[in-house]
């Protein structure tokens, strides 16, 4: 445990910051399947806008790195397509 108050207080801060993070990142993961198991190309486009905003906001505040936000999204998109086709 930390002794200095300035310690404590960054405890406190990284404890409130890891919550935050793992929030964004379980509902990141439970709209990714979302989109991945949806059955027609409308449920699926709409899931995608979602996770595609939240993906956005994941990588603003840093939560993911940018990259990662980027290739998710491409990949997803593709998805979507390819729901679209058949």
């Amino acid at each position: 445990m930390p002794v200095h108050l300035s310690a404590k207080k960054r405890l406190r801060q990284a404890r409130k910051a890891k919550l935050r993070n793992l929030k964004i990142k379980s509902e990141l993961k439970s709209l990714t399947r979302k989109v991945e198991q949806s059955k027609d190309q409308k449920e699926a486009s709409d899931n995608f806008k979602k996770v595609q905003s939240l993906l956005d906001k994941a990588a603003r505040i840093k939560v993911i790195h940018k990259n990662k936000s980027s290739s998710q999204k491409g990949k997803l998109a593709r998805l979507v397509s390819q729901k679209s086709k058949t």
